[in-house]
């Protein structure tokens, strides 16, 4: 059966919601991650490192260093919750050639500080050409919908149904819009609950959003705001 707990906390100065899906004891993590309680897994999704890249190469005045910003902000999440395992669900990079020597010194870098943990990439459709990573990152890779216990890892949202199974995706980089009649305080970025599917918002520095609307009442949003992780109540 599906819990809802609505208890915050704050741990390493990151604020988090503690919630059930499914059986499955998650944290949701005011950094965009997401926390397994019971496997100690962290999971982020829609890194895009290398899109800053991508936007020099077209004449695009966007600031360096967005690669180190979104590992730090991963980091963070790591230092507060001391993972044993690291998942990435999909578009880690914005695509092959936008891995510039920055982010191989960054991605090194990261691996190097967290060395003793291991890392799998579940690819998305902007890692469709890394069939195989560098061996110097030290990350896996896998397609999606790879299987873990009953936890059911994508990049695409998918609709479980009936299943038990827990799926846990990235792709749409979901934002909720908060307002009033008179006032509207923008996109937020959230995580998505709907069909038995967990969509988390992108860590990337360079990236958009998606505004969801719940498509079923029992559809759960939470938003992310200013290091706070709160739940949008269903009106």
């Amino acid at each position: 059966m599906n819990g809802f707990n609505t208890s915050q906390a704050t741990d390493a100065s990151l604020t988090f919601v503690d919630v059930t899906l499914r059986d499955q004891r998650l944290r949701l993590l005011a950094g965009g991650g997401v926390y397994h309680r019971d496997r100690r897994s962290l999971f982020v999704a829609d890194l895009h490192l290398g899109k800053d890249t991508t936007f020099r190469r077209h004449g695009l005045p966007v600031p360096k260093g967005s690669c180190e910003a979104t590992l730090n902000r991963v980091a963070k999440m790591i230092d507060a919750c001391e993972p044993a395992q690291l998942f990435f669900l999909g578009d880690m990079f914005h695509a092959k050639s936008s891995v510039s020597d920055e982010v191989d010194r960054a991605i090194c870098a990261f691996r190097d500080r967290f060395s003793e943990i291991p890392m799998t990439l579940v690819r998305g459709n902007h890692d469709a050409s890394f069939r195989k990573l560098p061996s110097r990152w030290a990350i896996d890779s896998c397609a999606e919908n790879f299987i873990v216990d009953e936890l059911r890892l994508c990049h695409h949202p998918v609709h479980c149904g009936d299943d038990k199974a827990l799926a846990l995706a990235g792709h749409l980089h979901p934002a909720f819009a908060l307002g009033t009649v008179t006032e509207r305080l923008g996109n937020l970025p959230c995580f998505w609950y709907t069909q038995g599917c967990l969509i988390l918002p992108a860590i990337g520095e360079f990236t958009g959003t998606y505004r969801v609307r719940r498509q079923a009442a029992d559809d759960r949003v939470w938003v992310v705001a200013d290091e706070t992780v709160l739940e949008i109540p269903n009106v």
